[in-house]
């Protein structure tokens, strides 16, 4: 209805915006519908507000959008949002953001398809036709407007349409004000959309409307995509990769007596760019860091505390490829750690260990962190060690042939860890003509883990809490007698398991899903059990 680019100056005005969709799902009427106020200053800023309405049903709809509001100024070139959607998550925060990457256009815009090509008829190559008229002038609350409408001719068959469709879209514009008063979507389905722009005044808005809410912290997320990106770089040969370092390091904690175990695990997300020929990754490429989360843990009698950092932001840690570094300051009671913690290590590629100091409360001591149980001789368990899984996602899908391998080891303790690697992709690349492809790492997703004679169980979701409609699975399964692989199913997550209440046998979902098989590493790369791209 109204736009920020190209700029337009001298033509200030406040409006409601009133929207309205109908729409039929299975025979019933769903009535949908939003309001907003809107402004536009003389030097060209939009404001919008939206004030939280009660939900009121009608007949299969709703009528409510969330408190919330945009700045839109094409001067500074800034964009300003808040919504009450996010309040929950990220606090009473305004995202501040560059309004566009390039320059605002100069010249007016086509308000409508009349004003881009003039009434016309086009025959489509799909067999479409588009119809575009010129409805000449209307008044409408005081404004001249122009309309024009586009009407569309869809032959059936022409996208799984059984019968031909038509769809109309009418505007009506004013040339003068450069905004569209008035909208009107409709098709042969019985759908139909009108925006509206309502109580319509010209004059310059209150200035107050440009200013975000009081109360709100202002977000730069362009300084802050900035940071992650100047954060990201590429592994450098005879640097750590992501896979190298996923995962739980471990050693006794120097502060507290035995046994008692300190740790780091890391999360991580990077990518490869990968040679790419018929259809097929042809070889290795250049591992990218995107990310990096660290878990910083200390475990006593089995019980954890922990706290998380991030290389990203202002997490707390910073990493370049050898040296993490770790400050936490003011830890009090409820945190995982009383008093000034820091860590300050280098990873040796050649020995798979991590190397540095902890400080503790001003006190420091040196550390000597490596993966839990690598000091045994020999592993006593046969489900320790690296496992690559299969067959989760069924034969037919691409997913299948992603490696996903699982990792499970044994803290000094006795305390069971396992993580797992993921590779997303490959997705081509078709700027670099397609022979090239992206391969995306999700390293180091902490799994819950527990070993009942030859069966294993592993749970997804011990560092997120799932998302909306598909919460944490687990995975049960049995050691074939040779120790060489596991067969098993996910499923919804057993809270008996875990800890928690156990799940009545009738009303426990069926898994139902193919079989899982997961094989015994032969080394200690995901990467490389990728040969089947």
């Amino acid at each position: 209805m109204v736009s920020a680019d190209p700029i337009v100056t001298g033509e200030p005005f406040t409006a409601e915006n009133n929207s309205r969709s109908v729409m039929l799902l299975n025979g019933e009427k769903v009535i949908n519908e939003s309001h907003s106020f809107i402004a536009r200053d003389s030097s060209g800023r939009i404001a919008t507000r939206t004030t939280e309405s009660p939900h009121v049903p009608n007949r299969g709809g709703f009528a409510f959008i969330p408190a919330g509001g945009t700045i839109s100024d094409p001067i500074a070139r800034v964009h300003m949002n808040w919504s009450d959607n996010l309040t929950s998550i990220l606090g009473k925060v305004v995202m501040k953001n560059r309004l566009f990457s390039s320059q605002p256009q100069s010249g007016p815009r086509p308000l409508n398809a009349c004003e881009r090509e003039g009434s016309r008829t086009r025959n489509l190559p799909n067999g479409e036709t588009r119809q575009i008229e010129d409805l000449g002038e209307r008044t409408i609350q005081n404004i001249l407007t122009q309309g024009c409408r586009v009407t569309t001719f869809i032959p059936a068959g022409t996208f799984h349409n059984d019968q031909p469709q038509t769809m109309t879209d009418e505007s009506w514009s004013s040339p003068e004000l450069r905004i569209t008063v008035l909208h009107v979507f409709r098709d042969s389905s019985g759908t139909e959309r009108t925006e509206q722009l309502d109580n319509i005044v010209l004059g310059e808005p209150d200035a107050a409307l440009f200013e975000p809410p009081p109360g709100y912290t202002i977000r730069d997320m362009d300084a802050e995509r900035e940071k992650e990106e100047r954060a990201q770089f590429t592994v450098q040969p005879g640097q750590p990769d992501a896979e190298m370092l996923a995962g739980a390091w471990e050693t006794d904690d120097p502060f507290a007596a035995k046994p008692t175990q300190m740790g780091i695990f890391l999360k991580m997300w990077a990518n490869r760019r990968v040679p790419f020929h018929q259809g097929k990754v042809t070889g290795d490429g250049p591992q990218k860091f995107m990310s990096l989360d660290i878990r910083v843990y200390q475990r006593a009698a089995g019980e954890e505390k922990h706290g998380w950092f991030s290389t990203t932001n202002a997490g707390g840690a910073s990493w370049d490829g050898n040296r993490l570094r770790i400050a936490f300051h003011g830890g009090g009671p409820g945190t995982f750690v009383q008093g000034d913690l820091a860590l300050d290590l280098t990873f040796d590629v050649q020995k798979g260990v991590w190397t540095g100091t902890y400080t503790h409360d001003s006190v420091t001591k040196p550390v000597r962190l490596t993966r839990p149980g690598a000091s045994r001789k020999a592993a006593s368990n046969p489900f320790l060690g690296g496992w690559s899984e299969s067959g989760r996602f069924g034969p037919s899908s691409p997913a299948s042939r992603v490696p996903q391998c699982v990792y499970i080891a044994q803290g000094s303790d006795g305390t069971l860890v396992s993580w797992r690697n993921t590779y997303l992709g490959p997705s081509i690349n078709p700027r670099e003509g397609y022979a090239t492809a992206t391969i995306q790492e999700n390293d180091g997703d902490a799994l819950g883990v527990q070993i009942n004679g030859d069966t294993l169980t592993l749970q997804e979701g011990i560092d997120w809490a799932g998302v909306a409609g598909k919460p944490p699975e687990e995975f049960t399964g049995k050691l074939s007698p040779d120790v060489t692989q596991i067969l098993g199913t996910w499923g919804p997550s057993d809270p008996a398991i875990w800890g928690g209440r156990p799940t009545p046998p009738d009303q426990k979902p069926s898994r139902g899903g193919p079989v899982t098989t997961f094989t015994k590493m032969t080394g200690q790369s995901c990467w490389s059990q990728g040969s089947a791209w």
